[in-house]
């Protein structure tokens, strides 16, 4: 009799350990290991600048392929429509339709636009260690939210913090913030797709001169 009993409170207690809730380090790593297989993704970023008391609102399209392409699309607002900026690794350009004119971009690497992309963040994540995770609920949905310094001590932006979905580990927002702790960026994620097929000629910077 003993023996069933001893039997049954291990069976009880391997079960309740079955069903143990991950911790968020556990969500984290694991969602490490997902962006570390992403080879590319594309999604609509609706972005807030906050300059002083000046608060700015666009729309773009974003696409990235892995290790560091970039392709920023402006959707909107209506004058800023249809400029385009490209970094193929190496070097980065902007086009600009209003005035049908492209410009070289000095210097992209370590930019805001590039703040704003999920690989960026996952470079500086990757090779650095994360501040503070938590968990969030917003709007009934659970996410997991992690804060990583930025390298490179720009006093307007300091560190960034991104709100993970867990279920999917679909990002949802990230928000830029400056050394007193002030958001200056906030970009929330849409129509986020994983892994779509994205030719290198994407990315090739004689796009920006052929529009």
């Amino acid at each position: 009799m003993k023996v069933l009993v001893g039997l049954l409170i291990l069976l009880i207690t391997i079960s309740f350990t079955g069903c143990k809730e991950p911790t968020n380090e556990e969500i984290y790593y694991e969602a490490q290991k997902h962006f570390i297989n992403l080879d590319s993704y594309q999604c609509v970023a609706n972005i807030k600048i906050s300059n002083k008391e000046l608060l700015s609102s666009y729309k773009a399209k974003h696409i990235y392929k892995k290790p560091d392409k970039y392709y920023i699309e402006m959707l909107g607002p209506e004058e800023s429509s249809g400029c385009t900026t490209i970094y193929n690794g190496n070097q980065a350009w902007l086009y600009h339709p209003q005035i049908n004119q492209s410009f070289f971009i000095k210097n992209f690497n370590d930019s805001i636009e590039e703040s704003m992309f999920l690989g960026y963040f996952l470079k500086i994540s990757l090779t650095g260690e994360y501040n503070e995770i938590s968990s969030e609920t917003i709007n009934g949905q659970d996410y997991l939210a992690v804060t990583v310094e930025i390298p490179g001590n720009n006093t307007f932006r300091q560190s960034e913090k991104i709100w993970i979905n867990k279920n999917g580990l679909i990002p949802y927002k990230l928000v830029i913030y400056d050394h007193k702790g002030n958001c200056t960026v906030e970009v929330t994620y849409a129509d986020f797709k994983y892994n779509e097929k994205i030719a290198d000629e994407k990315f090739a910077l004689n796009i920006a001169h052929n529009h």
